[in-house]
C-alpha cells in the first residue's frame, strides 16, 4: 500500500497538468474563433459537435461552424 501512494500522487499530478493545457488550448481557441478566425471557427465547431472538450452543443456548434463556412471554410 505504501508504495502506491507515491504512484497515485504522480498519477493526480500527471492529470492536473494535462487538464491545464487542454483549458489552455480550449482558451486560445475561443479566441481565435472570436476574433474572427475562419479555422478556429470550424474548430471549435467541431469540438461542440463532438463535445470535445466542452458540453456537446449543437446550436453553438452550427453557430461557430456557420460563421466558418461563411468565411469559405
Amino acid at each position: 500500500m505504501n508504495a502506491v501512494l507515491p504512484i497515485l500522487l504522480v498519477s493526480l499530478l500527471l492529470l492536473a497538468g494535462c487538464a491545464a493545457k487542454v483549458d489552455s488550448l480550449l482558451a486560445n481557441l475561443v479566441e481565435l474563433a472570436e476574433n474572427g478566425d475562419a479555422d478556429g471557427q470550424y474548430r471549435l465547431g467541431v469540438r461542440y459537435t463532438n463535445g470535445s472538450g466542452v458540453r456537446q452543443d449543437y446550436a453553438t456548434a452550427a453557430h461557430w461552424l456557420d460563421l466558418a463556412a461563411a468565411q469559405g471554410h
